[in-house]
C-alpha cells in the first residue's frame, strides 16, 4: 500500500562507480509521482547508469531499502565490454541448515555471467563412490530442487550439465551433526511446515517460537517436540496468510532464529486485465482504446509506446511483481512478471515456490532488528523547510514574515523569533523558483523590503555516492548496436511551446499581443466604475475566483483551468497577470487596492490563447489610465530568492521527430510517445492517440 505518511521521493542517478549526477524530489500523492530529470550529454556519456529511489526515513535502517534500477545510454560508435566470468552453481539448504541422517531439502540455482538463470538437465547427487544418490532437473530458470539424508562421514557432490553440454559440479559441506531443519509442502489450501531434529534428547522439554510475518505485520505461537518425536507440523491455511510473501522463522527459546524458509501466497491477489482495441485514424494519428475486464474505481496507468522489435527497454518486473516479490527478495528476479502471468497456472505455483526456496534467507537480518535501536532521527518527510534570518530590522514594528511564491501559490505569514530567525515547515516548494519575502509593520499593516538570509532544507545532493551497487549484469548488453548521428532530426533541438512576436503600437504606451484578436481590449467606462468599484471586482466576473487575504494578500484563480494535472495536485490555476506590460510574477497584492476608474482598459482570457504553456491558466493584461501615478511593482517592497531544493518540476514528454520511420534504429531504440498518467474511468475504458508511424501491426 502507498504511504500516506511520506510525500518526498528522492531520485537519484549515478553512474557505474556509484556517484550521484543528478538529484530530483518527486512529489508523491496517493502512491503516484511525477518528475523530469534532465541529462545532458556531457554529463551522461553513453554508459551503465543507475536510477534510485529512496525516503529520508530509510536512513533509519542498516538495510538499503532503496529502490535501483539500472539502464544503459547508447550512442554511436558506442561498445560495452564484458569481462568473460564463469557460471555460478549455487546449493541452498532448504531453512539454512543440512543436518545429519534426517531428510534434508535443497534447492539448486545455476547462474551464466550476467546474473542470470540457465537452464540445466541431468542433474545428480553424487557421494564419494560417484553413486548417484538423487537425480533433478531444472526449470527455465535455472533452479531445482531435491531432497536427500546425509550420513556421517560422507562427502556429496553436485552435478549438472547445461544445454551446450558444458558440466558444472558443486560440493556440498558444512553438514551438521545435530540441529534443526525444514521442510515445506505447497498443498492446496495451506502449506506445511515440517521442523524435523536428530536429537529427540536435546530438545526436550525446550519452547520453540514460530512467526510468520511480512512488511511489520506477525503471527506467532509457541510449540515443544514431543517426547521422542524427530518432526512437528505446524500447517497454516492460506487464507489465514498475509497475500504475497510470507517468512516463516523458527526461533529457540532465546529467541535466535534458527530456521527460516518464505512461502508465496496468491490468496487475495486482486487483476485488472486490460486489452487494447484499434479504433479510428485521425490525421496522422491513431486513436486506441484500453478495455478493462471489469468495473474499476480511481484507476491510472503509465503507458509507454515502442515500436515492436525495440530492444531499449526490457521489462523485468509488471506492476504485480514490483509489489509483490521485489520489495521482499535479495538479488534480482529473473523474468518476474511471468510469476503472474495467464500461463500454466500448476507450473508457475511450482516455480514461484522454487523462486522463494533458491532465495535462501529474507533481505531483513534478524540480528539487525534485535541489536539495532532506531531512533528515528530521520524522520517522514512532508515537503520541505524553509527557514533564514531577517537581520537589521525594527524589532518593536517588524515581527513577522509574508510569504508568497506565484509557482506554487504559497502565501502564508510567519513569525520572526528573538534571535531573527523563522522558519516555515512541510512546505509544498519547486526547485529553482522564485520565492518573495516582505516584512510586516505591526503598527501600520505596512510592507517594506527585508535585508534576508534564507534556504530550503534538506539541502540537495546530502548522499554523493552509493556503495550499493548490484554486480550482475543486464542481459541487454549483448544486444546494444551503436545509434547514428542522424537519428533524430536535429539531436541539439528543444522544444519550444510557443513563439510570439510583440510589436510597439504607434502610440508607443503599451504592448500588444495577438491575444487581442480573440479577446479584444474592454475599455473601462463610467457605467464600469460605478458597477465595479475595484478592478478585482470586475475579474471576478469573468471566470476567475477571486480571494482576498490580510496584509494585502491576493489569489486570483481560473475556475475553469486547462491544465488539469496541475490543478488535480492542488497547485493552484494561477493566470498570468500583466500591468502596463510587466509580469506581475507572485506579487499581486497591490491589485488589491487599484481602483477600476484607474483603469484604461483589461483583456482578460481564461483560455490565455496566445501565450502557450505560459497562458494555460489564463491572461489578465491591464493598462492604466495616463497620470493616474499608480505603480505596481515588488522590487519595492519584497525580497526575492531563487530555491536551493524543492519538488522537481513535471514537463509533458516530448516525442522526438525522426529522420527515418523506417530505420533498423526506430525499430530498436525509437519512442513513439509515453502516456504519465491516463485514467481509467468506471467503466474500465480509456482512450488515446499516438502517432501513426505506419509500423507493422
Amino acid at each position: 500500500m502507498p504511504s500516506l505518511e511520506t510525500a518526498n521521493l528522492i531520485i537519484d542517478v549515478l553512474n557505474a562507480d556509484g556517484k550521484v549526477l543528478n538529484t530530483q524530489t518527486i512529489l508523491v500523492t496517493a502512491g503516484k509521482g511525477f518528475g523530469f530529470i534532465e541529462m545532458g550529454a556531457k554529463k551522461f556519456i553513453p554508459g551503465k547508469f543507475y536510477l534510485r529511489a529512496r525516503t529520508n526515513y530509510m536512513k533509519n535502517f542498516k538495510e538499503d531499502l532503496s529502490f535501483l534500477q539500472a539502464f544503459h545510454i547508447v550512442g554511436e560508435n558506442h561498445e560495452i565490454s564484458s569481462k568473460e566470468k564463469q557460471n555460478d552453481l549455487q546449493v541452498l539448504p532448504e531453512g539454512g541448515h543440512l543436518i545429519q541422517n534426517i531428510k534434508n531439502s535443497l534447492g539448486v540455482k545455476l547462474l551464466d555471467q550476467y546474473g542470470n538463470g540457465l537452464n540445466f538437465i541431468n542433474g545428480k547427487l553424487l557421494n564419494s563412490e560417484d553413486e548417484v544418490i538423487a537425480r533433478f532437473e531444472s526449470n527455465q530458470f535455472g533452479l531445482a530442487k531435491f531432497s536427500f539424508t546425509p550420513r556421517p562421514k560422507e562427502d556429496y557432490q553436485i552435478s549438472v550439465m547445461t544445454a551446450n553440454g558444458n558440466i558444472e559440479t558443486k560440493k556440498i559441506t558444512k553438514v551438521a551433526p545435530q540441529g534443526l531443519n525444514l521442510i515445506t509442502t505447497n498443498e492446496d489450501d495451506s502449506f506445511l511446515f515440517s521442523v524435523s531434529t536428530n536429537d529427540t534428547i536435546q530438545v526436550q522439554d525446550k519452547t520453540y517460537y514460530t512467526a510468520i510475518h511480512q512488511a511489520g505485520k506477525v503471527k506467532h505461537f509457541a510449540f515443544q517436540f514431543p517426547r521422542g518425536i524427530q518432526s512437528v507440523d505446524i500447517k497454516w491455511k492460506k487464507d489465514s496468510l498475509y497475500t504475497g510473501v510470507n517468512t516463516f522463522t523458527v526461533f529457540d527459546d532465546s529467541f535466535h532464529p534458527i530456521v527460516e524458509r518464505q512461502v508465496f501466497n496468491q490468496e487475495g491477489i486482486k487483476r485488472v486485465n486490460l486489452k487494447s482495441n484499434f479504433l479510428k485514424k485521425i490525421g496522422d494519428s491513431i486513436q486506441l482504446e484500453l478495455i478493462a475486464d471489469q468495473k474499476v474505481k480511481n484507476s491510472s496507468i503509465s503507458i509507454s509506446v515502442l515500436p515492436v522489435k525495440s530492444i531499449s527497454y526490457e521489462s523485468i518486473h509488471n506492476i504485480l511483481s514490483a509489489f509483490y516479490l521485489k520489495p521482499y527478495l535479495k538479488g534480482t528476479i529473473e523474468n518476474a512478471s511471468y510469476y503472474f502471468s495467464k500461463g500454466n497456472q500448476q507450473n508457475i505455483i511450482e516455480d514461484i515456490d522454487l523462486l522463494m526456496l533458491t532465495q535462501g534467507w529474507s533481505k531483513y537480518e534478524w540480528e539487525h532488528i534485535y541489536s539495532y535501536d532506531i531512533k528515528k532521527s530521520f524522520e517522514r518527510e512532508v515537503g520541505f523547510e524553509l527557514k533564514g534570518t531577517v537581520p537589521n530590522r525594527n524589532r518593536n514594528k517588524e515581527k513577522s514574515l509574508y510569504v508568497i511564491s506565484n509557482e506554487t501559490c504559497l502565501s502564508e505569514i510567519i513569525p520572526i523569533d528573538e534571535s531573527d530567525q523563522f522558519s516555515l515547515k512541510n512546505t509544498y516548494i519547486l526547485d529553482s523558483t522564485a520565492i518573495s519575502f516582505g516584512l510586516i509593520n505591526e503598527k501600520n499593516g505596512s510592507i517594506s523590503k527585508p535585508a534576508i538570509l534564507a534556504n530550503v532544507y534538506p539541502l540537495k545532493n546530502d548522499d554523493k555516492h552509493s556503495d550499493f551497487l548490484p554486480t550482475t549484469k543486464s542481459p541487454l548488453l549483448k544486444k546494444y548496436k551503436s545509434i547514428p548521428t542522424n537519428f533524430t532530426e536535429d539531436p541539439m533541438a528543444f522544444a519550444l511551446d510557443t513563439v510570439q512576436l510583440t510589436g510597439l503600437n504607434k502610440d508607443g504606451d503599451k504592448y500588444k499581443k495577438d491575444l487581442e484578436i480573440i479577446n479584444p481590449d474592454v475599455v473601462i467606462t463610467e457605467e464600469l466604475e460605478q458597477k465595479y468599484r475595484l478592478i478585482i471586482d470586475y475579474i471576478a466576473t469573468q471566470g476567475f475566483r477571486v480571494l482576498k487575504g490580510g496584509y494585502g494578500s491576493l489569489i486570483i484563480e481560473n475556475k475553469s483551468p486547462k491544465n488539469f494535472i496541475q490543478s488535480s495536485q492542488g497547485l493552484g490555476a494561477y493566470p498570468q497577470i500583466y500591468f502596463n506590460g510587466a509580469n506581475l510574477g507572485s506579487d499581486i497584492g497591490p491589485l488589491k487596492t487599484l481602483l477600476t476608474s484607474e483603469v484604461q482598459s483589461i483583456i482578460v482570457s481564461t483560455s490565455g490563447a496566445g501565450y502557450g504553456m505560459n497562458g494555460f491558466n489564463g491572461v489578465i493584461e491591464i493598462t492604466t489610465k495616463k497620470g493616474s501615478g499608480r505603480k505596481v511593482s515588488s522590487k519595492e517592497t519584497f525580497s526575492d530568492i531563487i530555491t536551493n531544493n524543492g519538488f522537481s518540476k513535471n514537463r509533458a514528454f516530448y516525442a522526438p521527430k525522426y529522420n527515418s520511420y523506417n530505420s533498423e534504429s526506430f525499430d530498436l531504440y525509437g519512442a513513439i510517445d509515453w502516456l504519465v498518467d491516463l485514467e481509467i474511468n468506471r467503466n474500465g475504458k480509456a482512450s488515446f492517440k499516438i502517432l501513426n508511424t505506419l509500423q507493422e501491426k
